[in-house]
């Protein structure tokens, strides 16, 4: 990282797409990825259901997404609000950002959230928070970019919400080698799922251990996931 961070990524799963000839589409109907299959093609090549008996399908189950979401109410629905980006702070709110750098904030964690400021632009992609005293760190990345990379912004707590600012996202990590999708073509990303090997990072994530600081994010578009270690400065 440059100025503010330093970070090295270490791969730490395997990779779960290699080439053009890994397979689309579900084997014998078996979802067993998550959207189908390591592409993402959310297909399965099952003929039992046709546009004869469609209308006479019934709701068998119902499976609820370990993703964690909050229920955020406006006066024309529902939306959801990803449980990964919460923090708090010492005004008994619990806040929340959700894509694209949508702020939200309740206390009651678990509901009856409003809205606030949004911030960053409409191409920002998924986000990890990490917290320091009234300082929010954001690590993020942007669709349409070449390649798509992690950067950090800076958001300062200590005034209204409402006044609320991002600084310039600096560069994180860029993929550098060829499980990260180094040795792709540079193209620009595109809202989607990540088809194959592709020269993008995304899906930042932060954990915090024993007082150390770690980024997970996904390589290679979605073709697997790597961990860095975040060093901030003082």
């Amino acid at each position: 990282m440059r100025h503010q961070v330093a970070a090295a990524g270490w791969l730490v799963a395997c990779l779960l797409a290699t080439s053009a000839s890994a397979q689309q589409g579900t084997e014998n109907g078996e979802w067993r990825s998550y959207a189908g299959d390591v592409w993402g093609t959310k297909y399965a090549p099952l003929d039992q259901i046709t546009g004869d008996n469609f209308g006479e399908l019934e709701l068998a189950w119902r499976w609820r997404s370990a993703d964690a979401h909050l229920l955020y109410e406006t006066e024309v629905g529902h939306s959801l609000v990803s449980a990964e980006t919460l923090f708090n702070l010492h005004d008994g709110y619990t806040y929340a950002m959700s894509m694209p750098g949508q702020f939200y904030r309740s206390q009651n964690p678990l509901g009856g959230f409003e809205e606030g400021p949004r911030l960053f632009n409409p191409s920002m992609r998924h986000a990890a928070l990490l917290t320091r005293g009234e300082t929010l760190y954001v690590f993020w990345t942007q669709a349409g970019e070449v390649p798509e990379h992690i950067k950090m912004s800076t958001i300062d707590l200590s005034g209204d919400w409402m006044t609320w600012s991002e600084t310039d996202g600096i560069e994180v990590l860029r993929p550098d080698h060829a499980w990260e999708g180094a040795d792709a073509p540079l193209e620009p990303s595109v809202r989607s799922t990540a088809y194959g090997h592709v020269n993008q990072l995304r899906d930042p994530a932060i954990i915090e251990d024993g007082g150390r600081v770690f980024l997970l994010y996904a390589v290679a578009g979605e073709s697997g996931i790597a961990i860095a270690e975040v060093h901030l400065d003082d």
